[in-house]
């Protein structure tokens, strides 16, 4: 976060990445047992399997990155070729 704002947008498109992050591996992404630790780990950068789909993989990778700034927009998703596929 810079300045205490960030988009609300990137917000949801990183919490759509960790639904589908949760989906795909068919169990919750993280093991940590107390909230301080939960928020340790999202701070890391979020390990995706590479027995994921390397599509789905690099979309992942994208929505989940830390910098919210770097996120790819709604359309970018839209337009991934994971979804294209």
């Amino acid at each position: 976060m810079t300045n205490n704002i960030v988009s609300p947008y990137a917000c949801d498109i990183w919490a759509l990445g960790m639904t589908l992050l949760e989906v795909a591996l068919r169990k919750h992404p993280f093991i940590e047992k107390s909230l301080q630790q939960l928020e340790e780990a999202v701070k890391e950068n979020i390990p995706i399997p590479e027995s994921i789909d390397p599509l789905l993989r690099d979309m992942l990778t994208k929505m989940l990155h830390l910098d919210w700034r770097k996120r790819p927009s709604a359309k970018d998703i839209l337009d991934h070729a994971y979804l294209k596929s």
